[in-house]
């Protein structure tokens, strides 16, 4: 009896989040779900810095301290650009912490990046050097498509209503130490992050709580928008709270929490953004 106990308890502490069914997959089949994972998860090649600041809070969220300056979850749709809506998430919420508030095209990026693989995939370090050294468009000019079955529309040469492109970049593109605390510090003093992580079949289940690889075979890589971090009082876990681009009717509204401070599926490795040119 007491080693049946035991063994309950651990299950029960170990349970830190919840599988469920996920609307905004619905109709997807695991070839689908792993072609959403579109991030090449490889070396950045880029100035890192790790600043690490003292007195940090227990918890943090970027929407919370911002407010409409953040912008709301995307969904990618059936297109592995994941690289592209981290990155567009990061530096617009970046502009609008800086006062001028936009949603950066996707579409564009994913369009008009030639070193990026469009809905096969990209790089964080290549995304982010196109976005200081060419820049995005805003949404309005250049709306997203390519969900729909993955075609991607030639970059274009005027916004959809015939003005002129106007662009938006970025600069001091850097990769945040994996050091837990230079992460946080540079999210509190700046704004949110794009990161990626290895994704594992269980992350397409995930419904509520604060994930951790439980099951599952190797999916592939993701790249998501870094907002914030806390502590569940459930289960004790310190996690990051992440802005995920697979639409509301997935997770916690479309986002997810995650074990913080420990590298899980390798979240702390790949962390990079830059600042808005304004």
């Amino acid at each position: 009896m007491k080693l049946f106990l035991i063994a309950a308890i651990v299950i029960v502490v170990s349970a830190s989040w919840v599988a469920g069914n996920n609307p905004s997959l619905e109709g997807f089949s695991l070839f689908d779900k792993v072609g959403l994972c579109g991030t090449k998860l490889e070396y950045v090649n880029l100035p890192k810095r790790s600043v690490v600041a003292n007195g940090l809070p227990d918890e943090y969220d970027a929407r919370v301290k911002y407010g409409d300056a953040i912008t709301p979850v995307r969904d990618q749709g059936r297109c592995g650009s994941c690289w592209a809506f981290g990155a567009a998430a990061a530096l617009s919420d970046r502009f609008g912490i800086a006062g001028k508030k936009v949603i950066l095209s996707t579409q564009y990026i994913v369009s008009c990046d030639r070193s990026d693989m469009a809905c096969n995939g990209g790089w964080l370090d290549n995304v982010w050097k196109f976005l200081a050294s060419h820049g995005t468009v805003v949404d309005t000019c250049m709306p997203y498509t390519s969900g729909a079955a993955g075609k991607v529309p030639a970059c274009p040469t005027k916004c959809v209503d015939g003005s002129a492109l106007q662009f938006y970049k970025a600069r001091d593109v850097i990769d945040v130490s994996s050091n837990e605390q230079a992460i946080m510090t540079e999210l509190y003093n700046n704004g949110p992050i794009e990161v990626a992580f290895t994704v594992y079949q269980d992350f397409f289940d995930y419904s509520t709580g604060v994930y951790q690889h439980k099951y599952g075979s190797l999916a592939g890589g993701h790249a998501v928008e870094l907002v914030g971090w806390g502590v569940d009082k459930a289960s004790g876990l310190k996690y990051w709270t992440i802005k995920n681009s697979w639409g509301t009717g997935w997770g916690e509204k479309g986002t997810f929490r995650i074990v913080r401070g420990r590298n899980e599926c390798g979240i702390e490795d790949m962390a990079v953004v830059g600042k808005p040119v304004v």
